[in-house]
């Protein structure tokens, strides 16, 4: 191969400006806005393509919001931002089955005061079915950011209210400019709680189950008169048009569930006798205390949404002034503390052993719990393969959108979740969220500080130690360079060496400003161009012997770099 001359690099250099190489890989940021290129390229990931499907060595290309290809022999378009994923792993994004993300809690909400307490108006009754959850989105707010930072792309979200507060919908959690654009099926559930009216009627959950029998019948009446007058309507009424009433209509004809927020086991025994009663499709949602159920949800084909949150551990304390307190009581005590907290944090575990597919609802969870409350379920019997189910493949097909959501295919909506190691490890950090085609980057944080063989931290404060070859690659629109990083350490940090080869040629130059923290390396190079000095500064982030990041050449653009550390070197 010939000598990389300062004349042939300066060539390649113009030859990257003149192609708008800079525009092409603009770097995304943790907003997601304006992107220059909506083509993506994640070269060489560990794909998770599904629970209990993996694949290595796969590209994940993304045009236009859509999954493109998957496959370890892509052809990658020339605009593609290329993200070099070889320590990255690739999942579905994740899918909430039940919140409020994003939702904007009406004003006046307090106790109602209906001006004819014994004959109230659907909506001093909490009645309001008509209502879409899409009135009360604020596709600005900042849950949308907190919960794709946890792994979420998507969520079926439901209005605040009492009774029967409105319609849920299934949104893309990707920062939209309005909330049309947020929308991938809209009014999809009739949503559902035990909540009542306080002040007038229903004011009890007995009340509530009364008036949902009465609404419900009625519709069917509606209905049928509808039909009747449609068909024929001469000498027959002329049916009123209740917007309540026609609310139930979709769900009569089984066209959209009824998704109950049901949290005790109360309220999920009521849900399960209403359906039972009426036979419209239900989902449990925000289940809590449900796996005394299993036999009903069944045989019903219920679906069902396990909440996300977990209760604390407690412990029977001693009551004040009891001075009768006996050891054997509070022992016994705690036993019945125990086993209830036991059977909640192993509910997900016995729905898996029952054959129940199930999803999860976050809406009385913390976005930032997720992995720790996982991390719990999994302890007391839930297996990873189901944990993942539950976070893509079984809410989408109970929000009947498998055909968009879920798995990692051709065709699919381009959501994805990207770790630095597989999800449900403990070093696991999410890199990068894509979702609706939007890419999002995090920082990733740096683990606890290790050790070298010697017992001494190394020079920099890093969890690892750059010293070593290191044999990197770059994609450009003229092609692959490659190359050798070759670093040692000195006196005063580390010295450095970068070996450029194209198909001009090959080049070494001096690595300069070598820092390595916690998990992150970065450096400079000085190339003289034209009578001008060209700077490039690389930086990026060390997962074992992994090296991924990005080369900046400033006015020229930036273009992605990966590189491995060479063994014993």
């Amino acid at each position: 191969m010939k000598r990389f001359t300062q004349k042939s690099w300066s060539k390649w250099l113009m030859l990257l400006a003149f192609l708008g190489y800079g525009s092409v890989y603009a770097q995304s940021d943790s907003n997601g806005e304006s992107p220059v290129t909506k083509t993506y390229a994640f070269k060489n990931a560990t794909v998770i393509q599904a629970p209990g499907k993996s694949l290595s060595k796969t590209t994940v290309l993304v045009k236009n919001g859509v999954i493109s290809a998957v496959g370890t022999s892509v052809q990658i378009p020339p605009d593609a931002q290329v993200i070099a994923a070889d320590s990255l792993y690739i999942y579905a994004g994740f899918i909430d089955g039940l919140n409020q993300t994003g939702v904007k809690r009406p004003e006046n909400q307090g106790r109602v005061r209906a001006e004819n307490p014994a004959k109230p108006t659907y909506t001093e009754s909490g009645v309001t079915p008509q209502v879409s959850v899409l009135e009360q989105v604020d596709f600005k707010s900042a849950q949308l950011e907190e919960w794709r930072k946890a792994g979420f792309t998507t969520a079926h979200i439901v209005p605040y209210g009492r009774m029967l507060p409105g319609s849920g919908s299934v949104v893309s959690l990707a920062a939209h400019g309005a909330v049309d654009a947020m929308v991938l099926k809209g009014n999809n559930s009739m949503y559902a709680q035990f909540t009542g009216a306080g002040g007038t009627y229903p004011s009890n959950s007995l009340g509530i189950m009364a008036m949902w029998r009465d609404l419900y019948k009625n519709a069917q009446l509606s209905w049928e008169h509808q039909n009747l007058y449609k068909a024929n309507p001469s000498g027959i009424e002329r049916p009123i048009n209740d917007q309540v009433l026609a609310s139930f209509y979709p769900t009569l004809n089984k066209e959209r569930g009824v998704v109950f927020n049901a949290t005790g086991l109360l309220e999920a025994k009521r849900a399960l006798d209403l359906q039972k009663q009426l036979g419209f499709p239900l989902i449990l949602g925000n289940l809590k205390e449900g796996w005394t159920l299993i036999d009903q949800i069944k045989a019903s084909n219920t679906k069902v949404f396990l909440s996300l949150a977990l209760p604390e551990k407690k412990e029977a304390k001693k009551a004040d002034g009891d001075a009768a307190w006996l050891a054997s009581e509070k022992e016994a005590r705690n036993e019945r503390i125990e086993e209830a907290y036991k059977m909640y944090v192993a509910q997900a575990a016995t729905f898996e052993k029952a054959g129940i597919k199930f999803g999860f609802a976050g809406i009385d969870a913390k976005s930032g719990d997720l992995k720790k409350n996982l991390k719990v379920m999994m302890d007391n019997g839930l297996s990873e393969t189901a944990a993942l189910a539950a976070l893509t493949t079984n809410p989408a097909e109970i929000l009947g959108m498998s055909n968009q959501l879920g798995t990692v295919e051709a065709g699919k909506l381009a959501n994805l979740m990207i770790s630095t190691a597989p999800y449900f490890t403990e070093d696991a950090q999410i890199k990068y969220m894509m979702a609706d085609g939007m890419l999002y980057e995090y920082e990733i944080k740096a683990p606890a500080k290790k050790t070298n063989g010697n017992g001494n931290g190394n020079a920099s404060n890093a969890s690892f130690d750059p010293a070593g070859t290191w044999d990197f690659t770059s994609p450009t629109p003229m092609g692959e360079i490659n190359g050798k990083m070759v670093i040692e350490k000195a006196a005063s940090g580390y010295t450095g060496k970068m070996t450029v080869n194209t198909p001009e040629g090959s080049s070494s130059e001096d690595m300069t400003l070598i820092k390595a923290e916690g998990d992150k390396l970065s450096f400079q190079i000085n190339q003289s161009v034209q009578g001008m000095t060209i700077t490039l500064n690389v930086s990026g982030t060390v997962s074992g012997t992994k090296f991924t990041g990005n080369m900046d050449t400033g006015q020229f653009g930036a273009f992605p770099i990966s590189a491995t550390k060479n063994p014993g070197l």
